[in-house]
């Protein structure tokens, strides 16, 4: 993580687990997904990863309930 740090600048975009079920819950190329309950398998994943993601960013976006404009435009807030 601290190449990512030194190397780019890191925006991660914080959402819940059930956010990011809606955003991929038609997808079939996720294979930690492929399970029974795949909002539990998020929920798990996000339990593990999401201190990582969070001290590898140098900024946070909201993720929850946007469109991929609204997104893009909290990035470019930050950048400008």
């Amino acid at each position: 993580m601290s190449l990512l740090r030194e190397n780019c600048t890191v925006v991660y975009f914080d959402a819940t687990a059930e956010t990011i079920y809606e955003n991929i819950k038609d997808k079939t190329d996720r294979p930690l997904l492929n399970v029974d309950d795949p909002k539990e398998a998020i929920r798990e994943l996000l339990e593990k990863r999401v201190s990582s993601y969070k001290k590898a960013a140098h900024y946070v976006v909201d993720g929850n309930n946007k469109t991929i404009g609204q997104m893009a435009r909290g990035v470019l807030d930050i950048v400008q």
